[in-house]
């Protein structure tokens, strides 16, 4: 379970994030994949155009990605859609075929935005091919966006692959993207304004608390009810706010990230969110934080060679610090 958000800044940057929520640590770092990588697996050799930076895991020394920007602002991630996606096996003709695992470096190693990307799409088809035998692919839906704040959601199903547009910038996982939207109408009544009294003419009733207005947003932990909490968390950041930064990226995705122990999966395993992104797309800079080390990291796309050869990894500072202030 995982949610994606975008967000422009009052700078004018546009950001783009998410929480990974998962019951297991995949061995997660982050990837600063240059233009000049080659990258030689089973099924394709190829290298990208432009440099990609993202948290991942490299495999077969091929780099495994669960959310990225390129050097040109383009940016996507991937977040679980089981029930719902559905990838064939066997390849199309006049179709680009693209193989699951490769779809994030396919993606960003060749196109600069979305409306670069968007025609490619429409005549695409995601294959169930394996990065290696016996390591099945995860069900998953893309968000993609860009530097101009152009959004889409990308879904392989047993329907063939569906694009939509996104004007919420906001992502979690199944039922499908229509579905969420459709259900935002169950919301109308929410106001980000507090609620102070009722007509005493009815009722003589007056508030004793803050946050009347959005009585009734869900606090639940399912995909449904994620995606209500950050469209609506998202919407009042950029109502009220006159000076809307990273921190404010960072504290709206804390609003439907998971806490160890709210959520165990039928097998008994604990589902949290292990860490939270945000990309900043016109400059280039990966944000981070992690469940125990709440400090914010930063890697700078643009302090690396662009143009080198070799992958560069950055660990992930996963372990609690406190300051000590006496």
């Amino acid at each position: 379970m995982c949610t994606a958000l975008t967000l422009k800044t009052t700078q004018n940057d546009h950001l783009f994030g998410r929480t990974l929520d998962l019951e297991y640590n995949f061995g997660q770092q982050i990837l600063f994949i240059p233009r000049n990588f080659r990258y030689n697996n089973a099924h394709l050799v190829a290298q990208p155009n432009y440099a990609i930076l993202g948290t991942g895991t490299m495999y077969n020394d091929f780099p495994l990605l669960a959310d990225c920007m390129n050097e040109k602002g383009l940016a996507c991630a991937g977040l679980n859609f089981p029930k719902y996606g559905s990838y064939p096996t066997a390849k199309q003709d006049g179709k680009n075929n693209i193989e699951v695992f490769n779809f994030p470096m396919w993606l960003l190693g060749n196109f600069t935005s979305v409306a670069d990307v968007r025609p490619i799409l429409e005549n695409t088809v995601i294959l169930d091919v394996q990065v290696t035998p016996n390591m099945p692919n995860s069900p998953l839906h893309w968000i993609i966006t860009d530097k101009s704040g152009d959004t889409i959601v990308v879904e392989q199903t047993a329907d063939g692959l569906k694009i939509f547009d996104n004007p919420y910038g906001v992502l979690t996982n199944s039922p499908q993207f229509n579905w969420h939207t459709t259900n935002l109408l169950d919301y109308i009544n929410l106001s980000f304004n507090q609620v102070q009294s009722l007509d005493a003419s009815i009722l003589n009733l007056e508030a004793i608390t803050q946050g009347t207005g959005m009585k009734g947003l869900p606090g639940d932990y399912t995909s449904q009810s994620r995606f209500v909490r950050a469209v609506f968390l998202k919407a009042g950041v950029m109502k009220n706010l006159t000076n809307i930064d990273v921190a404010d990226f960072f504290q709206i995705l804390a609003g439907v990230s998971m806490p160890k122990g709210a959520v165990v999966t039928t097998a008994g395993d604990i589902d949290y969110t292990q860490y939270i992104s945000c990309m900043n797309l016109d400059k280039g800079i990966y944000y981070y934080e992690t469940y125990l080390n709440p400090a914010v990291y930063s890697i700078d796309m643009n302090k690396e060679d662009l143009a080198s050869t070799h992958i560069k990894t950055f660990a992930f500072h996963d372990v609690f610090n406190s300051i000590a202030l006496n």
